[in-house]
């Protein structure tokens, strides 16, 4: 590692990068082949027994209540359940809830440096305005807990407690995150009480790097723990990062609407905050074995039914959830993580005790967050990551104004490929030209055309980066349209209504845009989260984000948003695209997802060869001919009539409107009627094979009541009993088959803001039953040499 790969390194901020791009990209360990089952699913069932379990152990009075933690932090447990649960997505109008929260507003019972910073975290999630008193009260006691050498203890205790002069690392870092929720909900915390913290936790750092348990200099208390520890270093790691947002964020000057100085740069103030953090990362690198057990402050080396390790695996995620991380050390750590809970969580729902069980619960909380953004390492140099905070401000905003939980983390294209595909929207960024190889391009090609999203920012609205990735992706995606987003694009207007300017390059397939060019240094302001004077370029950001997530649902860290296929199919038809005068070519991974969703079902795989022109057709080897487009241009007369002897050997034509657009209907639909006939050119009834699904029973799906998109501006086709499908029928099968509504880019289940077309489900099921019918036809005729020996039966027979 070089020094400015060090000093980087220690803001927690490069570390996931310089993880990622680790040689030996293609190897798992053990340990991450042991969790590659845990499921998103299986972690919802854990949370959900984990919540019935903590309502279970409350009390009639609202209070959960064990008696030694009880009589010492009052409150305490019940602050800590409670909040578990608001995050858990419990109502605050649950009659339990409300209970737990007129307990916990009652200020003289509540006197613990714990019970306090819980409550503050609560409040905060709760309603800041309603309890906009008690977060002041809360945020005023915090600041007089501190003492003068920045740590934190117990607070005041009824009785037990170590005193005044105990301080420790678990109560300071918990006060530093209340505060800095408390900040984020527009309460005061001076900048007195965030020094005071950044130099307690510099100055008790270990000389191993780590942090132990105890802060406390008092002799009184020099047998307790100084040993580093797991929980203590994350909880420290976590602590900094909080300090550096407020106190450094502006440190390499102010952002002025366009750059900011020193950008990038180191800056000499920030040195001891970034050694500290350099020290502790390589350190948790080292030993945070997560998979493993793990040696806590307060208990004995043991699994994590052991007294409070529960904790120390969610000091973990939080500290690795904020930063960014998608691995400590060579550890993908929230699997691991997720493995040992799951396996460890007794019948009843629990992990233990209530405070195990909520930190448990917590730790499935932040982990399962939805990641919705892959800020995007590249070219082994330092310049992707000159604002190491920017996708962290931005989706703090997008949040705020949505509602919609969604994380970030940091992923490389040198790695495993599938990191990428974790996450719907692919960020980047930088002051020169994105450097990739062409492996890595390919990778960026599968990602857009399986429904991903680009989002590129010049840092400091340098031309460099800008006309580099212009040039890149232009390069990469010859048939996207390069162009200012139009003034009725949703970008400028959902859910944020802004200007619109020429400061974003879009790159559209005329389906969606895939790709946006950001030119003015947005990424400085997001780093420097001044949403307050930089509003528009944070509703930019997030209408971005919003546009590039319409219609998809969130999925966890244990998912892929866009899967590869892995189902190897037992048999083939062989489709080829049609090459017609426009753009035929729309979203050309169509035929890729229809090809898995077949071959999962039926066994019948798609083999996709070459694209050909209408006059190349009979030489093409097809058994299916597909075609699409948002405008169609119809081929001269040798193409027809080479569509016409096509048709006559036994051929099929598949034809649909990309996205429902007119212009393409009716010019299909005008082509269709001259070169079949206006008698021949008809509806395909309800009672056909295709739509009840007859053609061949356990393969085929009936079509009834068929599902559509909904548009961004509300737009929805009627609703019907059937799909609209035209089609010309020859010696008892359908030799053209066409919808005027989409079926193309519903198949993959893509977000399409402006798409009149059937829902994914419908658009496979018709898409299947038009090429099981095809595949029928030609096993039966014998004309298809692909489907070998292996034929499929019409009519009511079956497979």
């Amino acid at each position: 590692m070089t020094k400015t790969l060090a000093i980087l390194a220690a803001l927690c901020l490069t570390t996931p990068a310089l993880q990622a791009a680790a040689p030996n990209a293609e190897t798992r360990s053990p340990t991450q082949a042991a969790v590659r089952s845990i499921s998103d699913e299986r972690v919802e069932f854990a949370i959900d027994a984990a919540v019935e379990f903590l309502f279970s152990q409350q009390g009639n009075s609202g209070r959960w209540r064990t008696e030694d933690i009880a009589t010492a932090y009052p409150r305490a447990q019940t602050a800590l359940a409670a909040f578990a649960l608001t995050v858990a997505g419990a109502s605050p109008n649950d009659p339990r809830m409300q209970k737990a929260i007129r307990k916990l507003d009652d200020r003289e019972r509540v006197t613990s440096v714990w019970a306090r910073a819980m409550t503050l975290r609560l409040f905060c999630r709760l309603d800041p305005r309603r309890y906009k008193r008690a977060i002041e009260d809360d945020v005023h006691f915090l600041l007089v807990q501190q003492d003068k050498s920045g740590n934190w203890g117990e607070g005041v205790l009824r009785k037990g407690g170590r005193g005044k002069a105990w301080r420790d690392h678990a109560n300071s870092a918990l006060a530093l995150r209340a505060l800095a929720d408390a900040e984020a909900v527009g309460a005061e915390v001076r900048a007195t009480a965030w020094r005071r913290a950044e130099d307690a936790w510099i100055a008790r750092q270990n000389p191993d790097g780590g942090w132990g348990y105890s802060a406390s200099d008092d002799p009184r208390f020099a047998d307790e723990s100084q040993e580093s520890t797991v929980e203590m270093t994350a909880a420290g790691l976590a602590s900094l990062r909080l300090v550096y947002q407020q106190l450094y964020l502006t440190v390499e000057r102010p952002f002025n609407g366009r750059f900011k100085g020193l950008c990038g740069q180191e800056v000499a103030k920030t040195k001891p905050i970034r050694t500290a953090v350099e020290r502790a990362t390589n350190w948790l690198d080292e030993h945070a074995q997560i998979a493993e057990p793990i040696a806590t402050a307060h208990g004995p080396r043991g699994d994590v039914g052991a007294e409070w390790a529960t904790y120390t695996l969610a000091q973990i995620v939080q500290f690795a959830a904020q930063a960014g991380l998608l691995r400590i050390g060579e550890q993908a750590w929230f699997p691991a993580i997720a493995r040992r809970l799951i396996d460890t969580q007794h019948e009843d729902g629990s992990w233990g005790t209530i405070e195990q069980t909520c930190y448990a619960l917590l730790a499935l909380l932040h982990g399962r967050t939805p990641i919705v953004v892959g800020k995007l390492a590249y070219g082994g140099r330092e310049d992707w990551n000159n604002d190491p905070h920017d996708a962290a401000g931005l989706l703090r905003f997008f949040q705020s104004r949505t509602g919609r939980a969604a994380g970030w983390q940091v992923v490389s294209l040198d790695r495993i490929a599938d990191e990428v595909f974790r996450a719907p929207v692919l960020y980047l960024t930088g002051h020169g030209p994105p450097q990739l190889t062409e492996e890595n391009r390919e990778t960026l090609r599968e990602f857009v055309w399986s429904g991903g999203t680009i989002m590129a920012a010049a840092c400091c609205s340098k031309k460099e980066f800008t006309e580099g990735s212009a040039a890149l992706f232009e390069e990469m995606f010859p048939r996207l349209v390069r162009s200012v987003p139009p003034d009725d694009h949703p970008i400028w207007s959902t859910p944020d209504p802004i200007q619109p300017k020429d400061d974003v390059i879009g790159f559209s397939d005329g389906c969606r845009t895939r790709i946006f060019v950001l030119t003015g240094g947005a990424c400085c302001a997001w780093h420097q989260d001044i949403a307050d004077t930089e509003s528009r370029l944070f509703s930019l950001g997030g209408n971005i984000l919003n546009y590039a997530l319409y219609g998809m649902r969130l999925r966890g860290r244990l998912s892929t948003y866009f899967d590869r296929p892995s189902i190897p199919p037992l048999r083939s038809i062989r489709v080829a695209r049609v090459r017609h005068g426009g753009d035929w070519w729309a979203d050309p991974l169509a035929l890729t997802h229809l090809s898995a969703h077949l071959s999962a079902r039926t066994g019948l795989g798609i083999e996709e060869i070459a694209a050909v022109t209408a006059d190349q057709v009979r030489r093409s080897g097809a058994d299916v001919l597909w075609l699409t487009g948002h405008e169609f241009i119809p081929p001269k007369a040798a193409g027809r009539i080479e569509l016409e002897a096509f048709a006559a050997a036994g051929g099929t034509l598949f034809a649909s409107a990309c996205c429902g657009r007119r212009g393409f209907d009716e010019a299909f639909q005008e082509f269709a009627v001259a070169l079949y006939g206006a008698d021949a050119w008809k509806p395909v009834p309800p009672d056909d094979p295709i739509m009840t699904g007859a053609i061949a029973p356990n393969m085929s799906g009936s079509l009834s009541n068929p599902g559509t998109k909904v548009t961004m501006d509300g737009t929805v086709p009627a609703r019907m009993d059937w799909p609209i499908l035209y089609g010309v029928r020859r010696g008892g099968r359908w030799v053209v088959i066409y919808s005027p509504l989409d079926v193309n880019c519903g198949i993959g289940g893509q977000p399409c803001p402006r798409c009149l077309g059937y829902s994914p489900i419908d658009a496979r099921t018709i898409a299947a039953n038009v090429l099981i019918d095809a595949a029928s036809r030609r096993a039966t005729s014998g004309k298809s040499q692909l489907l070998g020996t292996a034929k499929l039966e019409t009519g009511d027979a079956g497979e």
